[in-house]
């Protein structure tokens, strides 16, 4: 058999992975533009579309040329569309979803119904091969639905060609059968085509993603930053980077083992993926470290950290954990700046983010600690900036109080508009754990003037207190 029970399952279930696979138009466009292709492409389309018009206005000229104003008047508007097309792909931007639509409906239809009109000159060669042109741009940039109903459009072009065919030559209905068989098979294989790559992307996807938890790895976040930054258009949003540590994984596998391990590590990526807006990027970069990347108003930084801190560290959990977190930001007009590395950008935040969460963890754990957002070396001329975190800091421990703070510049009193590097972590009780049993909600008030001290510098940073 050419194929058993098991290989017909797996073959079944990817075609329909594969039907109802959703288009990503914009993804696919993005792909060729991050390898500076898209010019390419465009000068590429836009010539084979000029030379299909350019085969049918010589074909005008030809003795065989069928008469008639009406088939004139047919051909003339098809040639015109076709120019039109190659100056929207060579001189206009890259066309949109629906324009590209547009596109394959005005090919697909115009050369069926200008190869019918022009059967003397224009065999069914000419017709098929357009369309193969139309079936390759769909392969790239659109789904297996428009393709399907392309590819069942071109077999009823090729069908009513050869019939055509078949009546000029004296009705000889083997050669209809004959054009029409070798017509289908090459206009059912760009269908085979697609699918193929389709598998090929899935694998390399699946290479972006972590296997144990399923969300993304440090390559998928690398290639997927662009897509959160492409829906979001405010310039008073920041891009934020939140970095998560389990604090003491190593007492989860010592004391209950791997296996609980990792059933600890998929239950903390789900409570993150619920915690989190859902189009934020939610990673696993580590044995037990996580990060989280959203586009959010400054206000909002404080009640997302938090709410991740108490959504992983649920009561009554088998293999209780709790995890220190560093949260760090930039502006996203720091990202549409031009020359900018997306991913280099989002890799030096991640490294200020890591050296916040070091500081939640030294601090006992179960917290969160703020890396200020500051410029990055992208932002604008005159701006002072510390993207690196070996930057300089001075660290102050106030024992009688447990106060810890790490700061740029002496004091740690600086305002969120000055530009300077800083990172501060909230005040710790009980050497930074709660006083509630589980260590996960918030504990007792401490004392007013230390609560009054503690806010008192994380005020100025924008920053709210929390009681960890």
């Amino acid at each position: 058999m050419l194929l058993d029970a098991a290989a017909r399952h797996a073959t079944v279930r990817l075609v329909r992975e594969w039907w109802h696979t959703p288009t990503d138009y914009a993804a696919q466009v993005e792909y060729f533009a991050k390898r500076s292709l898209t010019g390419l492409i465009q000068f590429l389309v836009g010539l084979g579309v000029g030379m299909v018009g350019l085969i049918v206005m010589i074909a005008q000229w030809s003795v065989d040329q069928p008469a008639g104003v009406a088939v004139r008047a047919v051909s003339v508007v098809f040639i015109t569309a076709m120019y039109v097309w190659s100056w929207v792909w060579w001189l206009r931007p890259w066309p949109s979803y629906r324009l590209s639509r547009a596109f394959i409906i005005n090919v697909d239809v115009g050369v069926t119904v200008v190869t019918l009109l022009n059967q003397k000159v224009l065999s069914g060669m000419f017709g098929l091969s357009a369309l193969l042109l139309v079936s390759f741009y769909i392969i790239f940039f659109d789904g297996p639905k428009a393709l399907a109903v392309h590819s069942c459009w071109a077999v009823s072009s090729i069908a009513a060609i050869s019939v055509e065919i078949a009546m000029i030559s004296g009705g000889d209905p083997v050669l209809a059968f004959v054009k029409l068989l070798s017509g289908g098979a090459l206009a059912v294989a760009p269908i085979a085509a697609h699918f193929g790559i389709w598998v090929l992307r899935n694998e390399a996807n699946e290479a972006s993603n972590d296997p144990l938890t399923g969300l993304l790895n440090r390559r998928g976040l690398n290639l997927h930053i662009d897509d959160l930054l492409r829906g979001h258009r405010k310039r008073t949003a920041d891009v934020v980077v939140i970095v998560i540590d389990l604090d003491r994984f190593k007492v989860v596998n010592d004391r209950f083992g791997h296996g609980v391990g990792d059933e600890v590590l998929v239950r903390c990526a789900h409570r993150l993926e619920s915690a989190v807006h859902g189009g934020a990027l939610v990673a696993r970069v580590g044995g037990e470290e996580f990060v989280v990347v959203d586009v959010l108003q400054p206000g909002d930084w404080a009640s997302v950290a938090d709410r991740i801190r108490v959504a992983l560290c649920g009561r009554g959990d088998h293999a209780p954990i709790t995890a220190s977190i560093g949260i760090t930001a930039a502006a996203i007009t720091h990202f549409a700046e031009s020359g900018c590395d997306h991913a280099e950008l989002l890799g030096d935040l991640v490294a200020r983010a890591d050296e916040a969460m070091f500081v939640a963890k030294r601090g006992g754990g179960n917290a969160v600690s703020y890396c200020r957002r500051c410029p990055t070396r992208f932002g604008h001329r005159g701006e002072p900036f510390a993207i690196h975190p070996r930057a300089v800091r001075r660290r102050s421990v106030d024992r009688r109080k447990n106060q810890h703070s790490i700061t740029g510049r002496p004091g740690g009193q600086q305002d969120w508009a000055s530009g300077h590097t800083s990172i501060t972590r909230p005040v710790l009780q009980n050497g930074g754990a709660s006083s509630s049993r589980s260590g996960c909600g918030p504990a007792a008030a401490p004392p007013k003037r230390q609560a009054r001290d503690a806010c008192s510098l994380l005020s100025c940073q924008g920053a709210q207190c929390f009681r960890c």
